[in-house]
């Protein structure tokens, strides 16, 4: 083989994980190859510490040469997403990815045997025809939950995005921009956190009225309802949440934080 390596792209997430882990019963020469984007929850650290022991193998780690995390680039490019995607996976993933990988390697990824995964692969291998991919949890018939049964089987607990009720361990700092959902792409906390600095003030002088509002947020409700509020005061001496859609008084219970306010709790 020469100098032909195998690549084993790994996240801070089970499946890729595990995909790793069998390449590496076969191939111990295999490199772990993870891309940095400065945006994945405090635990994933303490995962992939666990998983480096378990797997008994380093991980090189690539990073933008432009940009030091997903906000960065969401400044820098002045968009969060578009028709062909996220800036931010271009710049943090694909670009270090093409500087580092050779003609000659064989990509291992953790794509799994749910069917929406498989479609994903297929598109991998026919939009890069010119790469050697391979996707071991597929070859072996390992779904995602078969691959976090493994994890946990060999003592190794799984981030805590899963036990939150994220499909996956990716980008919980700031959501991911491509997400089309705030269930999926918002991070909620709760409604006291918000800043009420009020930064609109209307006048209503035939009415003898000024209504102050803070800055727009999404809200949910306790029922879940999910629509925009700001924080209104001066209405005759009462301040509330004002729902925009119900055009009302509400008492939401959680916010969702812009991703790029960078004093939102992590």
């Amino acid at each position: 083989m020469g100098d032909r390596r195998t690549l084993c792209w790994v996240s801070q997430g089970a499946a890729s994980i595990v995909a790793a882990k069998m390449e590496l019963a076969v191939n111990r020469d295999a490199v772990l190859v993870r891309c940095e984007t400065n945006n994945e929850d405090e635990d994933n650290a303490r995962f992939e510490a666990d998983c480096i022991r378990w797997l008994n193998a380093p991980v090189t780690v690539l990073k933008s040469d432009e940009y030091d995390s997903v906000p960065d680039v969401w400044e820098g490019e002045k968009f969060i997403a578009g028709p062909k995607g996220a800036p931010c996976t271009t710049i943090m993933k694909v670009g270090p990815r093409l500087v580092f990988q050779r003609p000659t390697d064989i990509h291992v990824f953790g794509y799994t045997a749910d069917p929406r995964d498989i479609a994903r692969f297929e598109r991998l291998r026919s939009n890069y025809p010119e790469l050697t991919v391979r996707a071991p949890l597929i070859e072996q018939a390992v779904n995602k939950a078969g691959a976090i049964s493994i994890l946990e089987r060999a003592g190794i607990k799984p981030p805590r995005t899963y036990g939150m009720g994220f499909p996956n361990a990716n980008c919980l700092r700031t959501g991911c921009g491509k997400a089309s959902s705030p269930d999926y792409c918002l991070r909620w906390l709760p409604i006291a956190q918000t800043d009420k600095t009020i930064t609109d003030v209307t006048q209503f002088p035939i009415a003898e009225m000024v209504i102050k509002m803070s800055d727009r947020y999404w809200v949910r409700d306790e029922d879940g309802r999910v629509y925009e509020a700001a924080w209104s005061e001066g209405n005759n001496g009462r301040d509330f949440w004002w729902d925009f859609e119900g055009e009302s008084p509400v008492d939401p219970v959680e916010f969702a934080p812009h991703p790029l306010d960078r004093n939102r709790p992590i």
